[in-house]
């Protein structure tokens, strides 16, 4: 519900400026972050974890709530996919994204389309602090963290493409865990932003570029 709110009242208002679209999602972020600081204070709130016990599998002792984590992500990762590959709202919604004058002389209401996708968006997003919330500090900085790892994995994987987000979140993620545990988390950043670099030097548009 605050996607859409957020979607109506500013974003619909600046879809044809990149730049504008850029300021005032930043603007509103931190209205949000300072919103959250009157209502709730600057300290970090604690999330209790529902889930605190441990599993063994092949020898290894793994937190079950890590694994639920992982499932969560799967399940939305092909819930996500079946529903625009899968369903005439998801055609519709990538006919919107190819080719926005095509679909609307075709009778398509793009309109309604860019109010679900952000509302859409907005509510993955809150899912994912949800569930995360466990595992970290709640705060109004809690998901900045993320913004990097995410705009490189697009970016690796190529903008418009959901199978280039996986493919990207797959490479950045995969290639700082495996770094980060044989050397420091300060070297699995300059790992991960050479990769990033390399492959958006070889691929502009991506591994997939912007297609799938």
């Amino acid at each position: 519900m605050i996607g859409l709110l957020i979607e109506e009242l500013v974003i619909r208002h600046v879809y044809h400026r990149f730049i504008d679209t850029i300021l005032a999602t930043w603007g509103l972020s931190i209205s949000l972050k300072q919103t959250v600081i009157i209502a709730f204070g600057p300290t970090a709130q604690q999330v209790d974890n529902p889930l605190p016990q441990a599993v063994a599998i092949l020898g290894t002792r793994y937190p079950v709530y890590r694994l639920f984590i992982m499932a969560v992500a799967v399940l939305i990762a092909t819930g996500t996919f079946l529903l625009f590959y899968r369903t005439s709202l998801g055609l519709v919604a990538r006919a919107v994204i190819a080719n926005r004058p095509m679909a609307s002389s075709l009778g398509l209401n793009t309109r309604r389309m860019d109010r679900l996708t952000f509302a859409f968006g907005a509510a993955l997003a809150g899912l994912a602090g949800a569930v995360m919330a466990p595992l970290m500090s709640v705060d109004p900085q809690m998901g900045v963290g993320f913004l990097i790892p995410a705009f490189l994995s697009i970016l690796v994987g190529g903008s418009g493409s959901l199978l280039g987000t996986l493919l990207g979140t797959t490479l950045i993620a995969g290639a700082g865990t495996v770094v980060s545990s044989i050397w420091t988390q300060i070297t699995a950043q300059i790992v991960v932003f050479a990769l990033a670099i390399v492959v958006i030097r070889l691929f502009p548009q991506g591994l997939t570029g912007g297609r799938g």
